[in-house]
């Protein structure tokens, strides 16, 4: 149910969660990574899941602790 409006947001596999920006006037975005322990792929950085606000430093990508 959290993920059912949520159409800018890919998982791909079990593990890799891809959340690019398209509105590019804005230099934030928010995400939500379903439950479990994720990684930021380019910074390593542990993120738990939920929802945040992300910034457009990189594009977020994220790893599933498995």
């Amino acid at each position: 149910a959290e993920t059912f409006d949520i159409a800018d947001e890919y998982l791909f596999c079990d593990d890799l969660l891809v959340a690019p920006f398209y509105d590019f006037e804005n230099d934030t975005r928010e995400i939500y990574l379903p439950e479990g322990e994720w990684v930021d792929y380019f910074t390593g950085e542990k993120v738990q899941s939920g929802h945040f606000t992300y910034t457009s430093e990189n594009i977020p990508v994220f790893r599933k602790i498995v």
